[in-house]
């Protein structure tokens, strides 16, 4: 269809990976310990560390607060990772390689139409002092 000013031009999705996103997202590497089995006690072992690249996100340091009631809202933000139009696999308890540091999933993701959304809390540094 053809309008006065031009032709309708698509509308790119928004994704970390796409266009009108990727400048802001990083690179995310997810760590998931293997069950080790079982000692003499019948206590778990740790296992191997098994390290799989995610696709890019979106972080932030903050998050978001949420409106709790009228005039109210949550008390702290935490740390959060946004993969809009994307659900990829992360379980409470995997840790996160973003940016150059290591974040543990603190919460159960959030599922949603728009993407998945993880609250993390802070591991460790990767990076090396300048």
């Amino acid at each position: 269809m053809t309008l006065p000013f031009g032709p309708i031009q698509p509308i790119p999705e928004p994704s970390a990976g796409g266009s009108l996103l990727a400048p802001w997202a990083v690179p995310v590497e997810r760590i998931r310990t293997e069950p080790g089995g079982v000692d003499k006690f019948k206590e778990p072992l740790p296992g191997a560390e098994v390290r799989t690249a995610l696709p890019p996100a979106l972080f932030s340091l903050e998050g978001t607060e949420a409106l709790q009631a009228a005039g109210v809202s949550a008390t702290g933000a935490e740390p959060t990772i946004y993969w809009p139009n994307q659900q990829p696999d992360v379980q409470v308890g995997d840790e996160l390689v973003v940016d150059g540091d290591r974040w543990t999933v603190h919460e159960r993701p959030n599922k949603t139409p728009l993407g998945l959304v993880v609250i993390v809390r802070g591991v460790k540094t990767t990076r090396r002092a300048p």
